[in-house]
Parts: C-alpha cells; sequence; structure tokens
C-alpha cells in the first residue's frame, strides 16, 4: 500500500505540464471515480487549463465559467459537491483550491449533462474522509509541482509561454472590439427614430447593454489572468526571500518598484523572482558575502532589477554560477549587465521587456521534413521534453533526440529556444 502510494506521488511529481493533469486524475481514481479533471492555474500563463478524461467535458469548458466558479462565495473548495454551469450546462462537480490559488476540479460520473445517467463503472459514491485527505494531498503536490517547473520553466518554455499569452491577448482584443463595434451598432438602429416599436426597442437596448457589459468583462479577467500588478509580484518576492533573512547569514536591503509601475506579464514575474532567489542563494556560499541589495524599478517598457552585493568583486557575466540566470535571460529578450570591483563587491543591473511578441506561434514547415520531424517539431514547441515526445509519440527517446538533431541542422539553428523562435 505505502509502495503504491509512493509511486502515485512520485508520477504526479515528475510528470511535466502536458501530463500532470492526466497523472493526477489516475491517482485520484482508486480514491474517487470521476468522469473528467480540469486544473485552472493563473501560475501558467501560457496554459492556464489542464485537462484529463471525457472529452465531450473538458473540451467545453471554458475560462470564463473556471473563474465564475473559483470566486463563487458559495462554494468553499474543500472537496463538497455544488452544482455549477461548467461545459456549457449544469453539472455535478467537486473543487479544491490551492494555496496558489489554483482551483482543481472533478466531475461527477453521474453528471446531469448525461442525462444524469451513470456509466458502467456505476455513479460516484460519496467519498470518505480519508478520501478526501488523499485527494486534498495528491492535488496539493500537483500543485506545487506545477509551481516549480513553471518556477524553474527552460528558456524554451519561456519563450514559447510569451508568444502564446501574446496571442490570447491579441484574439481576446480583436473579438472584444468586434463585438462591441457590431453591439452599438445595434443599438444605434434601434435608437432610430424609423423604429416605432418603443416596447421592443428598449427591451432590445437592455438586453444588448449586457451583451455588452459581458463583453468587457471578458477582456479584463483575460488582462487580469496574464499579468501581475509589479507591487503585488515584489510582495511575493519579499515572502520568497525571508528564509534567507532568517538564516542570519545574509543582510537584505529590498527596494520596491514604484506603486504605479506598469503590471508584469505572468511569466516575466516569476522569472525576475527567479533570479533574484537563484542570484541569493549563490551568495550563501560566499562567506565573505554579508549584505544583499535588491531594486526593481520600471521605465514604461522594461522591468529593471539591480542586484548589489558586497563580495569580492570577483564576478564576470562568463562565471558558470550566472550561466543560468543569463540564458533565462535572453529567453525572455532581456540583457544583463555585470560590474565588479575588487574588494567592494558586484553589481548585477538586469533588464527584461514588459512587451510581448505580437506574432503567434506558427510552424513553418519546410517541404524537406518528414512527418516523424512534422511531430517531434510541433511537440518541441510546446515546451516538452525529450523523454515526454517519445512517450508522446511511442518512440524511444534516442530517436526523438536524432529527430531533434535533424530540426537544429535543417533550420541552421543552434539550439532548442532558437528552434522555437524559428517556428513563430
Amino acid at each position: 500500500m505505502v509502495e503504491d502510494v509512493l509511486s502515485l506521488a512520485n508520477k504526479i511529481a515528475s510528470a511535466s505540464l502536458l501530463d500532470v493533469a492526466s497523472e493526477l486524475s489516475e491517482a485520484i481514481q482508486p480514491a474517487w471515480s470521476h468522469r473528467a479533471l480540469v486544473i485552472f492555474t493563473l501560475v501558467c500563463t501560457g496554459r492556464p487549463t489542464k485537462k484529463a478524461g471525457d472529452a465531450r467535458i473538458t473540451e467545453r469548458v471554458t475560462i470564463d465559467e473556471l473563474v465564475a466558479l473559483r470566486d463563487r462565495e458559495d462554494a468553499p473548495h474543500t472537496g463538497e459537491r455544488i452544482r455549477a454551469k461548467i461545459g456549457g450546462q449544469e453539472r455535478l462537480v467537486r473543487t479544491w483550491r490551492s494555496r496558489h490559488d489554483a482551483l482543481l476540479v472533478l466531475f461527477e460520473r453521474a453528471d446531469p449533462g448525461f442525462g444524469n445517467q451513470p456509466d458502467a463503472s456505476g455513479e460516484s459514491a460519496e467519498p470518505t474522509a480519508d478520501q478526501r485527505r488523499v485527494i486534498e494531498q495528491l492535488w496539493q503536490l500537483a500543485d506545487t509541482s506545477i509551481q516549480h517547473q513553471v518556477e524553474g520553466s527552460s528558456p524554451e518554455y519561456l519563450a514559447e509561454s510569451r508568444v502564446l499569452s501574446a496571442e490570447r491577448n491579441r484574439v481576446v482584443q480583436e473579438l472584444t472590439d468586434g463585438h462591441t463595434v457590431a453591439l452599438e451598432a445595434v443599438l444605434a438602429t434601434l435608437r432610430s427614430r424609423h423604429l416605432d416599436d418603443a416596447t421592443a426597442r428598449k427591451a432590445a437596448i437592455e438586453q444588448l447593454t449586457v451583451a455588452l457589459r459581458s463583453s468587457r468583462d471578458t477582456a479584463f479577467t483575460n488582462r487580469a489572468m496574464s499579468v501581475e500588478p509589479v507591487t503585488g509580484a515584489f510582495s511575493q518576492l519579499r515572502r520568497d526571500l525571508q528564509p534567507f533573512s532568517a538564516l542570519g547569514d545574509l543582510d537584505l536591503d529590498l527596494i520596491p518598484p514604484p506603486k504605479d509601475g506598469r503590471a508584469l506579464p505572468g511569466e516575466v514575474a516569476h522569472a525576475a523572482r527567479w533570479l533574484v532567489r537563484t542570484f541569493a542563494l549563490s551568495l550563501m556560499n560566499e562567506p565573505e558575502t554579508t549584505r544583499l541589495r535588491v531594486e526593481w524599478g520600471c521605465d514604461g517598457e522594461n522591468l529593471l532589477i539591480k542586484l548589489r552585493d558586497n563580495g569580492e568583486g570577483q564576478r564576470a557575466a562568463a562565471d558558470a554560477e550566472l550561466a543560468p540566470m543569463i540564458e533565462r535571460i535572453t529567453a525572455l529578450q532581456g540583457d544583463c549587465e555585470v560590474n565588479a570591483t575588487a574588494g567592494w563587491g558586484s553589481d548585477l543591473a538586469i533588464r527584461i521587456p514588459l512587451d510581448q511578441p505580437t506574432q503567434a506561434a506558427k510552424i513553418d514547415i519546410h517541404g524537406q521534413l518528414t512527418t516523424r520531424e512534422r511531430e517531434v517539431l510541433q511537440l518541441v514547441a510546446t515546451g516538452a521534453r525529450n523523454r515526454d515526445i517519445a512517450a508522446k509519440l511511442s518512440v524511444s527517446e534516442h530517436t526523438v533526440k536524432f529527430h531533434v538533431a535533424s530540426l537544429l541542422r535543417k533550420f541552421n539553428v543552434p539550439n532548442r529556444a532558437a528552434l522555437i523562435a524559428r517556428t513563430r
């Protein structure tokens, strides 16, 4: 029994962002049988929903429905059965909310959306207290795994995530603008003096006004999901750095950004906090370094991060310990300047653009690519690892490495990050 639980936990903890929903669903099934599972998380801005189970449900679930469900005042989100409009109609679900504000939704087997008829496996019974605790612990493990993967994500994932966020923003804005123009035109027509049916006109105006409000709310929801207030992001950084202060070996001087600074795209906020934490962690191995000054600023177009220590002043941009930070900054189209003065310490000046790419990730398939290379390229563009690609395509990891090497050669690029950039 213990071995089974540890095996399930290991699968969830090691699952990629693409597979975490299916692994969590498989782990929960023995504790409580369900028809489908959906995860909604603001951490993963590129793909805020992760789904597993019956596609007739999961493919119909919208972000607006998940936001409304998450914010329901009558839903404690601790595993109770509730009735909610999700997937386009009323359904029976159980929900859990994590400490990272993510939402887990489990759909009952006896689903009103399917005529209230349970499938062959039978209707889901009320989970016991022990079963609820198991589900809660597995969910918290999956949520923590998602959080860590996003914060420590590869440069390829960051680059692709920014593209996805930009495309979502563009599509939502286009739809909002189009609907607004259309609805306002209808309102102008109904208000025309040429129409004498006052009652019909009044009803239509009220109905369309509601539609306009809904359209604007959709755009607001999308913006709220895609960005973090800069002051809120810095407050989270302050909390993240508390363990360093508690150790007593490093005094921190934290200079917050201006309160009216531009909001940060989600991936920029997560990467910025990761950069500061990584640098602070590297100083723990330098006994002579006792102070770190962290300052965030905004110039309207970039997030500006200044890091200064009082170490020996021997740091250089080519140092191996800075390589992961430089790689992450480059993936976000930023830059980093390193200055050191012997005996006085080192300064890092980091700039990360806030404006996201305007073009969506479009796979540019050349005629010379084989069918398998096209499949591998599409999965590489999602940020999938070689192991995950191999599992998806039912081939060996060695075969995937061969195809990736071939793609790098054909696109004449040095690494996966550059390959993803060429697919835009």
